[in-house]
């Protein structure tokens, strides 16, 4: 039979168990006050951690630009430096090379100083183009020396050429120049074959032939004459037409030069021409014809079209050179 319950039994037993369940309770309590704990040191841990990596971030940006920049700023101080270098080599270059080597150098090889090799290029351009321009006028069969330098004298202004197209340009103006005075020196031997200078003169530069002959060309008193009398004529002339009168005194003055001039040039006389050498100026034909064969028709033996000129001056030379000797 069971056994029956007897009062306070149930208390008993709780009060048995009571300082087992407080106990467990206050372990239950120190657990979740040391989960608390716990809970918080790590979030005070991610809180620290994040500080920390900011900073370190924050570093890492400073260093990071302060490398950028000096490494900007190095660039930049050997671009300047390179720059200024590169400066001082064109200097130098068209200071003790030759007027317009610098340029030359730039246009082709300059990497700091872009706006120095773009003009340096448009100035190179121009010279090329002039020269060609002065090349092709040189080698034309259409128009004379005195044409031929004057227009290349204009290319020098129209094309604003540097230092190496105005020396390129001067040394076809030379060409011309002497191939001009050559000119004047055979033909004046031409027409003077019986002066009596005609064996030194002959023997003379071109240069220093024409110089001698501005000096003591006895035509040249004739031609300022003919040419003052013409300018006296013209102003004269321009008066009569015009509804403007030039004073009277001055009128006269121009009249009074007319026939002054008129008078003198009467005195000169025109001389005859020597005889020409027929056997000689033959000769000369058949010495040209040989050594220049490019000028001369094969099928007529005749110089081609445009080539008559050059052919007579070659022709004129050599009479010249062989003549009186």
């Amino acid at each position: 039979m069971a056994e029956r319950y007897q009062p306070g039994e149930y208390f008993a037993k709780f009060m048995e168990q009571l300082p087992a369940l407080i106990q467990a309770k206050d372990n239950a309590k120190i657990r979740q006050e040391y989960l608390d704990l716990s809970k918080q040191k790590y979030e005070d841990a991610i809180t620290q951690q994040k500080l920390v990596n900011k900073q370190n971030a924050a570093a890492l940006t400073y260093k990071t630009k302060k490398l950028e920049h000096d490494q900007e700023k190095y660039a930049v101080d050997l671009f300047n430096k390179e720059r200024d270098e590169e400066q001082e080599a064109i200097k130098y270059l068209n200071d003790n090379v030759y007027k317009g080597a610098g340029t030359e150098w730039a246009a082709n090889n300059s990497k700091y100083n872009p706006n120095i090799k773009e003009a340096a290029g448009i100035v190179l351009e121009n010279n090329q183009s002039a020269t060609s321009l002065a090349n092709t006028i040189m080698m034309s069969t259409d128009i004379g020396i005195l044409q031929k330098i004057e227009d290349i004298e204009r290319l020098k202004v129209s094309y604003n050429v540097g230092p190496g197209g105005k020396k390129n340009l001067d040394h076809i103006l030379g060409l011309l120049d002497t191939e001009y005075k050559s000119n004047v020196k055979t033909e004046w031997l031409m027409n003077n074959l019986n002066h009596p200078d005609f064996k030194r003169l002959r023997l003379f530069s071109p240069e220093d032939f024409y110089k001698e002959l501005q000096e003591k060309d006895p035509g040249k008193d004739f031609r300022d004459m003919v040419n003052m009398q013409g300018k006296a004529i013209q102003l004269l002339q321009d008066e009569s037409l015009s509804p403007y009168k030039m004073p009277p005194a001055t009128k006269e003055m121009y009249k009074d030069v007319v026939s002054s001039t008129e008078e003198r040039i009467k005195q000169y006389t025109i001389k005859e021409l020597p005889e020409m050498n027929k056997e000689l100026y033959q000769r000369s034909i058949e010495v040209v014809r040989k050594q220049y064969p490019q000028y001369f028709d094969k099928e007529t033996n005749m110089p081609k079209e445009k080539m008559g000129k050059i052919v007579q001056k070659l022709v004129n030379k050599y009479y010249v050179d062989q003549y009186n000797r």
